[in-house]
């Protein structure tokens, strides 16, 4: 069974990827002819801005990165989808599209972490900025401003560059929402629908499933856009809508669908064991009402995402363009559903970020998709309302010239600026990670003399990727035993940990040590011996307790060696 899980997840993956394929070369390649060098310098010109403030994060990518690369490396190594080849199988990941791009570089030998994840996310990005401008073009006809204002907008942006440049799935997410996007409104409410084209979108939401979970909710938009042709515009049949709903659906469960049979069959659980740790049974009805209707803590949580964009005042310009352009443009433009179809599409990004827990890496990773969305309505929007104001045609290039200088202006300084705070301060770094607990750790053995040592501690995405350890997650994404601990009654955890596991080395800290609590056990501090070790005072804090964090290794594997102990532990070893 698990054989036949690990050939239909191949398939998969190779199935996407020719469907993939042939529609970026329906949509882009064959059309190459009709590109003209407006294009492609509105495109390139914030793309090279882009690239230039990614150098800042040239060398970093977050730990968690790591994750899904030794995912792919153990796929294409033919150990299948687990975090350590001879481990059953846990989903430790939430973004199994990206593992699956990423297999490919592993198995023909040309993986390397930074490069291949950030020109692998340039190329997304490219191409999102591409689609980004003929999704502007369909409303605007040939004017260059407005998609030169949401692209350099987008490419300015400090969450966007942080995290399309962190080695996650977030270019990849960015771009299949986008494609979505532009696939829908390029069709015709007036002419039939080919079965083509609702396969084709079904595929693409699919993805957009594979790639991270949230992008579950933008199942609704075909089935919605499809209805409301046929109510609003009277444009298909109903047989139509149901042929086409029918269409979208199986190629839709073919792709996402597919992957969640594999995902009981293989791993025997219907989430990902990432749901368990990252508290997704939290994202109930009530919390979603609460977010439609703008609760306090909903609106607070708008506003900051909104004044990331354009300040602590100039946010509101943001909700006053957009009801404007609704009111004003939409309700009589006889091409509104486009306009609706973006509105709902943006609107929709933005309600799931504001119903999913807070991120505790920042910068509003989980509003990637929001981002471009938002850029291609207000810069459509702000060229309609130009469109209709009753002003000279001088005028209005002069207010438009004004608007593009002085909002891109702030923009670049306001993000320039964070981007260099984010850059000073950098999160979980996968390279620091794999040098602290990874080759640190391994040394430690060496040191000791180990052949079996295993090593339990919170931090894994750059410990996978480099340690020879058996690698323990304290965090659980990938130890579904830890993952459902109870972290009130810390007893079975405790017991699973000091009598099953008996990890040869422990490293915690900060939310991990007030927590777990492990050296307030009596085991621990019977069985282990610090390495190097501190005063936490974050865990004291909570515990308000002198408690020590650091790394820490068990007494039976320093017997004998209690010279190299003392040299690990006044750092005469490294």
């Amino acid at each position: 069974m698990i054989g036949c899980g690990y050939n239909s997840c191949f398939s998969t993956a190779i199935i996407i990827s020719i469907y993939l394929t042939k529609v970026l070369k329906i949509d882009f390649i064959t059309n190459f002819k009709k590109i003209s060098w407006q294009d492609v310098i509105i495109v390139i010109c914030p793309l090279l801005v882009y690239a230039l403030l990614t150098t800042k994060l040239f060398d970093w990518l977050i730990d968690d990165a790591g994750i899904s690369f030794v995912y792919a490396r153990n796929l294409a190594a033919g150990y299948g989808l687990v975090a350590q080849p001879g481990l059953p199988p846990v989903e430790g990941y939430s973004n199994p599209l990206w593992i699956f791009l990423m297999t490919p570089f592993f198995l023909i030998g040309l993986f390397e972490p930074f490069y291949t994840s950030k020109i692998i996310s340039l190329i997304l990005v490219a191409i999102t900025f591409w689609i980004i401008h003929k999704i502007i073009q369909r409303f605007t006809g040939t004017k260059i401003i407005p998609s030169l204002i949401g692209l350099m907008f987008i490419a300015t942006n400090s969450s966007f560059i942080i995290w399309t440049a962190s080695g996650l799935e977030n270019p990849l997410f960015a771009f299949l929402v986008i494609l979505l996007l532009y696939s829908i409104i390029d069709l015709e409410p007036t002419e039939s629908i080919s079965n083509y084209d609702s396969l084709r979108i079904g595929l693409i939401v699919g993805c957009i499933a594979l790639t991270r979970p949230d992008g579950l909710v933008y199942f609704s938009v075909y089935p919605i856009f499809l209805v409301a042709t046929f109510f609003a515009l009277a444009a298909y049949k109903i047989r139509t809508v149901l042929r086409e709903s029918m269409y979208y659906t199986l190629a839709f469960l073919g792709t996402f669908g597919s992957y969640f049979i594999f995902r009981v069959l293989y791993f025997g659980d219907i989430y990902p064991n990432t749901y368990y740790v990252k508290g997704g049974a939290k994202i109930t009805m009530s919390v979603a009402m609460s977010a439609l209707t703008l609760q306090q803590s909903f609106l607070i949580k708008l506003q900051i995402l909104l004044q990331s964009l354009l300040g602590q005042t100039l946010w509101l310009l943001i909700p006053f363009i957009v009801i404007l352009w609704v009111l004003v443009v939409v309700i009589k433009d006889k091409q509104w559903l486009r306009s609706v179809t973006v509105l709902y599409m943006c609107g929709l990004s933005c309600f799931t970020y504001l119903i999913l827990i807070n991120d505790w890496m920042g910068e509003f990773r989980l509003a990637t998709a929001f981002f471009p969305l938002l850029f291609v309505l207000l810069p459509v929007a702000i060229y309609q309302l130009y469109e209709l104001a009753k002003l000279k045609k001088i005028y209005k290039l002069v207010l438009i010239g004004l608007s593009v200088v002085l909002l891109t202006a702030f923009s670049i300084n306001k993000h320039y600026n964070r981007l260099g705070k984010f850059a000073n301060a950098l999160p979980a770094s996968f390279s620091s990670i794999g040098e602290r607990f990874g080759d640190q750790f391994n040394r430690y053995a060496d040191y000791l003399e180990l052949e079996n040592a295993s090593l339990l501690l919170p931090d894994i995405g750059g410990t996978l990727y480099y340690s020879k350890l058996r690698i323990h997650d304290l965090a659980g994404l990938c130890d579904p035993a830890i993952a459902k601990f109870s972290k009130s009654d810390l007893t079975d955890f405790y017991n699973y940990v000091f009598e099953e596991l008996k990890p040869t080395f422990i490293h915690t800290h900060g939310a991990y040590t007030a927590t777990f609590k492990l050296p307030l056990d009596k085991r621990f501090n019977a069985d282990y011996v610090g390495i190097r070790t501190y005063e936490d005072k974050y865990a004291e804090k909570i515990l308000k307790q002198i408690v020590l964090s650091g790394n820490f290794v068990r007494k039976d594997a320093t017997l004998g060696k209690e010279e190299i102990l003392r040299a690990m532990q006044d750092r005469s070893l490294p």
